[in-house]
């Protein structure tokens, strides 16, 4: 009888200790501990992470000059990627005049409009110089090809059917040196007609032959032949 009180008594002996040894041992290390830690951040606390350094912060003189070393691609990218450097890339046009490769549209000054919305004054609006995809003559850097193939890519998506009596045309961007080819960059927006696997290309005024490829995606003029049928019939099968 004895022996099964103590078996009993043994469980909730064994519960007393543990707790006993975690109030009056285990528990003041840690807030000794703890408080050790929160006056070690109070005496040498962490330095604060550096403030980030952002090219607005440069002076206008040195952005200026940075300006007139890019090409007019990059100028491009620029003016579509802050609000403020778009302001100070468009307001002269001197910046991207001067560009390599850039494209005076049709002997006129500028093309398209941008807004510039005064604060203080809501509803009154400067009117901007635009600088678009179609002033830009060459894009010379293989890095900017790559990037410029990437973007307009899509809009080689465009296609006009004119009917079963014409022959079907596509409306896309050129580029000589397309897919890291060797070429001067020349870009140009044609439409022509229907282009098949073998298209060969078209001279560009570089001296390359064949050299202007259209930046279409894989597959897609397949789709396009197979749209229109080459056949003559205009209709999707």
């Amino acid at each position: 009888m004895l022996l099964e009180l103590f078996g009993l008594l043994l469980p909730l002996l064994g519960l007393y200790i543990g707790a006993a040894l975690f109030i009056f041992y285990i528990l003041p290390i840690l807030v000794l501990l703890a408080l050790i830690r929160v006056l070690y951040e109070t005496l040498f606390p962490a330095p604060k992470p550096p403030t980030p350094f952002r090219f607005t912060h440069l002076p206008l003189e040195l952005r200026l000059d940075i300006y007139s070393r890019c090409t007019a691609f990059s100028l491009l990218q620029l003016s579509h990627a802050n609000h403020s450097i778009r302001v100070e890339i468009l307001r002269d046009p001197r910046v991207y005049n001067s560009s390599d490769g850039y494209r005076d549209p049709n002997g006129l000054p500028y093309q398209g409009k941008a807004y510039l919305w005064k604060r203080w004054r809501i509803g009154k609006r400067q009117l901007l110089p635009g600088l678009t995809i179609h002033q830009i003559d060459r894009i010379t850097n293989a890095t900017e090809r790559k990037l410029a193939e990437r973007l307009l890519m899509r809009r080689s998506h465009r296609a006009l059917s004119p009917g079963p009596r014409f022959p079907p045309v596509i409306t896309c961007w050129f580029l000589c040196g397309t897919l890291g080819r060797s070429g001067c960059g020349r870009i140009l927006w044609i439409s022509g007609p229907e282009f098949s696997y073998d298209f060969p290309g078209i001279d560009c005024d570089c001296g390359l032959r064949n050299a202007l490829m259209p930046i279409m995606e894989d597959g897609l003029t397949g789709k396009r032949l197979e749209f229109w049928g080459h056949g003559g019939s205009g209709r999707k099968r």
